[in-house]
C-alpha cells in the first residue's frame, strides 16, 4: 500500500464518495472539532502527533455552561476538552469574597473546598463582600455566553440598582433564588427578551405570603420569555396572562379567574402553549 503523506493516518483510507481523506483539506475549525474528540488523556499527548495538532488543541477554549453567584461566592462552570468517555469534562472556577481588615472585601480563588489554606488571595475591593461579588459576577457574565445564570439573593441589594443594565447578560436561562419579590424585576433588567426565566425560593425555604407584583408582567422580558416558572406567588391578572408568549408556564396565580383560564385553554388549542402548570 502506497503511503500518502497528506493523509491523516499516513496511508490511503477506504472512504465513501463525498468524504474527505486528507487532513490538510479540512478548515481549521473542523480540525479543532475532530481533535476535541480524540481520546487523549492530556494536552501533551498531542505533541506526539504533530506540531500543528498541538497548536490547534492549545487554541481550544473552555465551553462555559453556567455562572453562579450567591452568599458572596462566584462559580463559573465550564466544559473542557472531551475525554475518552466521549463526554465533556465539567470543571469549575470558584471565587470567595470575605471581609478584610479595612472594612472592604478580598477575593480568593477556591482551589479545594475542603482545604481553605490552598485558596489563592487576589484583589481587594472597597465594597462589602456580597456587593463586590455581584459586581464581579456581572463583569464575568458579560464576557461569557452561557446556558445558565443563577443568582442567589435573599433580599434586594443596593448594588443591583447601581449597576448599568447594558450591555445585557448573555444566557439562555436566568435562575433566581430569593425570598424578596423585589429581586426578580430588578434582575430581569439585565437580560434580553427571549431569555428563559425561573424564580425559586431562597435555600428552598417556603416564601410565605410574598408575591410578585402585577407590574412585573408588563415587562417585555417577561412576556417574551420562552418559559416562565415561579414558585413565588404572582399577582398576574386575567388580562396579562394571555400576553405571556412562553411555551412553558408555571405560575401560582390566585388572582386569575375562570376568564383567564379559558383564555389559556384557547391558547392551548391554538398551539400557543405546550405545557402549562397552574396552582
Amino acid at each position: 500500500m502506497d503511503e500518502n503523506p497528506n493523509s491523516l493516518f499516513g496511508h490511503a483510507l477506504d472512504v465513501s464518495e463525498g468524504s474527505f481523506g486528507r487532513w490538510s483539506e479540512l478548515p481549521t475549525h473542523l480540525k479543532i472539532e475532530v481533535l476535541r474528540n480524540v481520546p487523549f488523556p492530556t494536552l501533551r499527548s498531542f505533541m506526539f502527533v504533530s506540531k500543528e495538532c498541538l497548536a490547534l488543541v492549545l487554541l481550544m477554549k473552555p465551553e462555559p455552561t453556567g455562572c453562579y453567584v450567591g452568599s458572596a461566592v462566584i462559580e463559573i462552570r465550564y466544559y473542557t476538552r472531551r475525554c475518552c468517555t466521549g463526554k465533556a469534562s465539567l470543571s469549575a472556577l470558584a471565587f470567595s469574597f470575605e471581609v478584610d481588615e479595612d472594612g472592604g472585601s478580598v477575593v480568593s480563588r477556591i482551589v479545594k473546598k475542603e482545604d481553605p489554606s490552598l485558596d489563592k488571595i487576589g484583589a481587594h475591593y472597597s465594597d462589602e463582600p456580597l456587593s463586590s461579588a455581584f459586581r464581579v459576577f456581572v463583569q464575568f457574565a458579560r464576557t461569557l455566553t452561557v446556558s445558565k445564570l443563577k443568582i442567589v439573593l435573599k433580599t434586594a441589594e443596593q448594588v443591583i440598582g447601581e449597576l448599568p443594565t447594558a450591555p445585557p447578560l448573555s444566557c439562555q436561562q436566568l435562575i433566581i433564588h430569593t425570598e424578596d419579590p423585589a429581586v426578580p424585576p430588578l434582575l430581569f433588567r439585565f437580560v434580553s427578551p427571549g431569555t428563559k426565566l425561573c424564580i425559586r425560593s431562597y435555600e428552598d425555604v417556603y416564601v410565605g405570603d410574598v408575591s410578585l407584583e402585577s407590574s412585573v408582567f408588563d415587562s417585555e422580558v417577561v412576556r417574551a420569555a420562552p418559559s416562565f416558572e415561579s414558585v413565588i406567588a404572582t399577582r398576574i391578572t386575567d388580562h396579562q396572562l394571555p400576553l405571556l408568549r412562553g411555551e412553558v408556564l408555571y405560575l401560582i396565580a390566585p388572582g386569575v379567574t375562570s376568564k383567564g383560564i379559558n383564555r389559556l385553554i384557547w391558547g392551548l388549542e391554538k398551539g400557543l402553549f405546550r405545557r402549562i402548570g397552574a396552582v
